[in-house]
């Protein structure tokens, strides 16, 4: 689930952020410590009473929104905050997301209707790929070549036994 929040709340660390959820109403209000403001920038958010958004498609390493609204607005997610592996998109451009009232995702939501997707894309996944990939060719040829070697060694014999 996803919604909308009319109010971001910069505290200054995840102290403050903890203190800060303990007393604030999580359907208007987003509790984000201050360490994400460069991701963030300005956050300019505008009451929008027609403003959408929600879960279109689900896999537990791709989650997509559809959202739609007129004004800027700061989405949170119901899901939790982990940015090692996990990539956010807005219409198929990497976007920061960045986490809010301790545990969840949130980010920026630009004006008008967008797609808005997280993929787990862990690097060291891929380079373990790479790797394994690399391992197999390696012992594809030197299989290969110990045949090749092998059916020469079996063809010279042949041939010194006919002499």
């Amino acid at each position: 689930d996803a919604w909308f929040v009319s109010n971001v709340k910069m505290v200054a660390n995840p102290d403050s952020e903890i203190t800060a959820v303990k007393t604030f109403n999580p359907a208007s209000t987003a509790v984000v410590d201050k360490v994400f403001q460069d991701k963030l920038g300005d956050v300019k958010t505008a009451p929008d009473p027609n403003s959408s958004i929600r879960l279109t498609s689900y896999e537990p390493n791709d989650l997509k929104y559809e959202s739609n609204s007129s004004s800027e607005q700061f989405a949170v997610f119901s899901e939790v905050y982990y940015d090692k592996g996990w990539n956010a998109y807005i219409d198929g451009k990497e976007a920061p997301y960045v986490r809010a009232d301790f545990v969840l995702r949130a980010m920026k939501v630009p004006a008008g209707k967008h797609e808005i997707e997280f993929k787990f894309e862990p690097s060291f996944y891929y380079t373990g790929e790479k790797i394994a990939l690399a391992g197999s060719i390696l012992l594809f040829l030197m299989v290969g070549g110990g045949i090749y070697a092998q059916s020469k060694k079996m063809k010279k014999e042949a041939e010194n036994e006919a002499a």
